[in-house]
C-alpha cells in the first residue's frame, strides 16, 4: 500500500487529485497532508487548486488531509471545511457556472456597470444644459418676460392701413391718409418697444446690482477665524462669477422680448394687408378711391395717368417695409450690446422671412392697374 501510494502522490496535480487520492488511501498512506495553491489561470474558480511542494505555498493557500481542507487566509485566520462538504461545494459550483446566466455573469456585470456610469454621465450632461436653459425660469426673469409679452400682445391690435370704408376720396387723398395711417402705426409700434425696453432696463440693472453685492458680499456674516474668512472670499468669488454669468445671458431675454413683439408685429401687418386687400372686393358702397377721367374726342385720358397712379399706390406699400424695418429693436440698443452679447434684431429677420409687405402690394398694385385700365376701356366706349 505504502508503494502504491507513494507513486499515486507523485501523480497529484490538483485538489480533485489529492481529494481522490485521500479518499482512496484513507490514513493507511504515509502521506498525511497536501499543500495546495489557488490556480492563477484565467477563469479559474475558488475551489480550482493547483498542488505545490511546502516551501512554495502563497500566503492564501489549502492543506488537504484525509479529515477535511484548511484554508489559510494572509491574514492569519483559518477555515475547516469536511471533505464531503468541499466536494458537494465544488460539484455545486461546477454546475452553476454551466448555467449561462452565471458564466456570463462577470460579462454582464460589466456591461450594466459601464452602461450605469454612462446614462449617469448623459444625465450630468443633460441637468448641466437644464441648469443653464433654465435661466429663463428664474423668478427675477420670468416676471419681466410675462411683462414683456402682455406688452407685445397690443401690437396685434395696432392697424397700419386706413380702411375709410363710404368714404370715396381721390388719389392724392388716399395716399395721404395711408401715409399718415403707417406713421401712426408705426409710432405705436415704437411706443410698445419703449415699455419692452424699460422692462429690459429694470431686469439689467437689478443683475448689475446682484455683481456689486456679491462682490463685496453684502449680507455675509462676520467670518470668525482664518479659515472662514477664507471659505467666504471663496464663496464671494463663486457668486460673483455666477452673477457675471446671468448677466452675459440677458442676451437671450432681448432676443426673446424682440420675438414677441416681432412676431406680433407680423400678424398686425399681415391682418391690415388682408382688411386693405378685402376692400377691392368690396360693393359699389365701399370704393378705395376715385380717378377722374377726362374725355378728348375719342379717347379718355385719366388724372393723374396710369404710369403716375401706379407708383402712387405702390409707394404706400414702400413706405410701410422701409418704416417697419427701421424700427429700433431691443437688438440694437448700444446700452445692451455694450453690457453683454446680443444678436441681430430677430424682429427685422422675421419680416424680411414674412415679406408680407412686397408680397401683398404687388398683387395690390397689379389688381388696381388692371381695374384702371378696365374703366378707361369703358369711358372710351361711353
Amino acid at each position: 500500500v505504502a508503494g502504491r501510494s507513494s507513486s499515486a502522490l507523485s501523480a497529484l496535480r490538483t485538489g480533485e487529485d489529492a481529494i481522490r487520492f485521500f479518499a482512496k488511501y484513507g490514513g493507511s498512506s504515509s502521506v498525511k497532508f497536501v499543500y495546495c495553491n489557488l490556480s492563477g489561470e484565467e477563469g479559474a474558480g475558488p475551489y480550482d487548486l493547483v498542488v505545490v511542494p511546502e516551501n512554495k505555498v502563497a500566503s492564501e493557500h489549502f492543506v488537504i488531509s484525509v479529515r477535511g481542507v484548511v484554508h489559510s487566509k494572509p491574514g492569519g485566520g483559518t477555515d475547516y471545511i469536511p471533505l464531503h462538504v468541499w466536494k458537494h461545494h465544488s460539484w455545486a459550483y461546477g454546475l452553476l457556472r454551466k448555467v449561462r446566466f452565471f458564466r456570463m455573469f462577470p460579462q454582464a456585470k460589466a456591461l450594466m456597470c459601464w452602461r450605469s456610469g454612462a446614462r449617469y454621465q448623459a444625465y450630468c450632461d443633460k441637468r448641466e444644459r437644464l441648469a443653464k436653459n433654465c435661466f429663463f425660469a428664474r423668478p427675477r426673469v420670468v416676471g419681466k418676460i410675462a411683462e414683456g409679452y402682455a406688452l407685445a400682445s397690443a401690437v396685434r391690435g395696432i392697424h397700419f392701413t386706413d380702411n375709410s370704408g363710404g368714404r370715396v376720396t381721390d388719389l392724392e387723398e388716399f395716399a395721404l391718409g395711408q401715409k399718415k395711417a403707417v406713421a401712426g402705426g408705426i409710432a405705436q409700434v415704437e411706443q410698445v418697444l419703449e415699455l419692452v425696453r424699460g422692462c429690459m432696463d429694470v431686469l439689467v440693472s437689478e443683475h448689475k446690482k446682484a455683481i456689486e453685492h456679491a462682490a463685496k458680499g453684502v449680507g455675509e456674516a462676520k467670518a470668525r477665524s482664518m479659515v472662514q474668512e477664507k471659505q467666504q472670499v471663496r464663496d464671494r468669488a463663486r457668486r460673483t462669477q455666477l452673477a457675471t454669468l446671468h448677466l452675459e445671458e440677458l442676451g437671450g431675454v432681448v432676443r426673446l422680448l424682440d420675438c414677441m413683439v416681432g412676431a406680433q408685429l407680423v400678424r398686425a401687418v399681415e391682418q391690415g394687408l388682408e382688411r386693405f386687400n378685402a376692400s377691392l372686393d368690396s360693393g359699389p358702397g365701399e370704393r378705395v378711391f376715385v380717378v377722374p377721367v377726362e374725355l378728348d374726342g375719342q379717347e379718355a385720358h385719366l388724372c393723374p395717368s396710369v404710369r403716375r397712379l401706379v407708383p402712387l399706390v405702390a409707394k404706400v406699400g414702400t413706405d410701410l417695409d422701409e418704416k417697419l424695418h427701421g424700427l429700433s429693436w431691443l437688438s440694437g440698443d448700444g446700452r445692451y450690446q455694450r453690457s453683454f452679447r446680443v444678436g441681430p434684431g430677430p424682429g427685422v429677420t422675421a419680416m424680411d422671412r414674412a415679406r408680407l409687405v412686397p408680397r401683398s402690394f404687388e398683387g395690390v398694385t397689379g389688381r388696381i392697374q388692371r381695374d384702371v385700365e378696365a374703366a378707361r376701356g369703358w369711358a372710351e366706349k361711353f
